[in-house]
């Protein structure tokens, strides 16, 4: 049994959080003075720059994919290792999907009868393939792009194992060849579905992740030491950025996040001891639980109370503290109820019956 590095998890609700207080400087196109504590603007610069956490994401998920599936993933098929991925997380992701359809008819109802429901859309969102499959639309339930390129990623991680076929420099290599696939599309070389911007960065980082594995598996590497150097200088770079503005810091901000910033996060909370401590205890652990359901249903909770608020003219303004306040507790309070009930209780009962129901059919 595989030790569960529960420090990650610690990781993830920090950038959870960060994720929501992005998504709530977006509904309001990022503006300063339509979020609280307008008059700082690295507030506002500190809410927008959330949007990168994703990054984080997808280095996580590639290190755990490789810790998890390296050895075992050369006895099991396409489908066995796709469904033991995700034959939880595709329900999860379909009813937040329907959560944020919902979010739209009453949008459109109570606030705009011009803005219609897309059934293709709608098709592509519940089937995860809206974006780098055949178009470039984010999804309803816009997070879950998330979801389908993370999808891509796992198949490609498979077919890099199969066809490495245990040559350790042959996978090495493959897996670089990802990330330098990904970064051309970050750098906007490229312009396709396939290589789109969302996917480019799930390639870059992910695969990232699968190389962050190996190095951390490098038992003659002072991985604490580097890890401690990598501490001082993301700090020192928060700190200028702070100052001077992030642009002016890392240059090519996409880049430097996703080749640099991202992995160094994981790879710290990865070796430092009281990092690890902290992040791993039972405080995060039980918050971590819910940040898969925090992150596919923010989007659609926050909406849903902006609607609410404009249509009953409640007066709640967006720049108010407690307004934000409100908004990130609802989305908590969604996010433990969605737990339980979607994720704990419905969600095992539909993906049961839908296993019944194919063994049925083959019958």
């Amino acid at each position: 049994m595989k030790e569960r590095l529960n420090q990650l998890d610690g990781l993830k609700v920090v950038m959870s959080f960060w994720i929501v207080l992005f998504h709530y400087s977006a509904m309001f196109t990022h503006r300063p003075e339509q979020l609280p504590f307008m008059d700082t603007w690295q507030f506002s610069h500190f809410l927008f720059y959330g949007k990168y956490c994703v990054e984080v994401f997808f280095v996580i998920n590639g290190f755990l994919i490789a810790y998890t599936y390296k050895e075992k993933i050369k006895g099991l098929s396409l489908s066995k290792f796709l469904s033991g991925r995700l034959k939880y997380l595709y329900w999860s992701v379909a009813l937040s999907v329907i959560l944020a359809i919902t979010d739209r008819f009453l949008f459109a109802y109570l606030l705009d009868r011009e803005n219609k429901i897309n059934f293709w859309r709608v098709l592509t969102s519940l089937t995860m393939t809206s974006t780098g499959y055949i178009e470039n639309v984010l999804p309803y339930g816009a997070v879950s792009w998330y979801i389908g390129v993370l999808l891509i990623c796992y198949i490609l991680y498979y077919a890099i194992s199969k066809l490495s076929d245990s040559n350790y420099n042959r996978y090495l290599v493959m897996n670089c060849v990802m990330v330098a696939l990904g970064a051309t599309g970050i750098y906007k070389v490229y312009d396709s579905s396939f290589i789109y911007d969302y996917n480019s960065r799930g390639y870059c980082c992910f695969f990232l992740g699968v190389i962050l594995f190996e190095i951390q598996n490098i038992k003659w590497l002072n991985k604490r030491a580097i890890a401690n150097i990598g501490l001082v200088v993301c700090v020192v770079i928060a700190i200028f950025s702070w100052k001077y503005g992030i642009d002016k810091t890392l240059g090519n901000v996409d880049l430097a996040i996703a080749l640099f910033i991202a992995p160094m996060v994981v790879f710290i909370f990865l070796n430092i001891r009281w990092i690890k401590v902290l992040f791993g205890s039972f405080a995060f652990r039980a918050v971590g639980k819910i940040t898969t359901a925090l992150y596919l249903t923010h989007t659609s909770v926050m909406s849903i109370i902006y609607t609410l608020n404009k249509y009953f003219e409640l007066g709640y303004k967006s720049n108010e503290p407690r307004y934000l306040l409100f908004n990130v507790i609802m989305t908590l309070v969604v996010a433990v109820l969605w737990y339980f009930i979607i994720e704990k209780l419905l969600v095992p009962l539909v993906s049961r019956g839908a296993k019944k129901l194919v063994v049925v059919k083959e019958g």
